[in-house]
């Protein structure tokens, strides 16, 4: 499972539009993106918190903790 503390939402500025902000988790040591939804990014930070903890769940069988972009 993953570490959520390892893990922050941030704006994305290339996803991101005038009025329309996106968000995207990335790994806090490397700074690399590792959820974007699809690469369409999330429209809240609580969006993508919660999408990227269902996603690394190991108890639900869907994620493996594994880059999910």
């Amino acid at each position: 499972m993953a570490q959520e503390e390892n893990y922050i939402a941030i704006v994305s500025q290339r996803l991101s539009k005038p009025g329309d902000t996106r968000y995207v988790i990335i790994d806090k040591q490397t700074q690399q993106e590792v959820d974007t939804c699809n690469g369409r990014g999330y429209k809240s930070a609580q969006a993508a918190h919660k999408s990227f903890s269902f996603k690394t769940s190991q108890s639900n069988g869907y994620g493996n903790g594994k880059k999910t972009t």
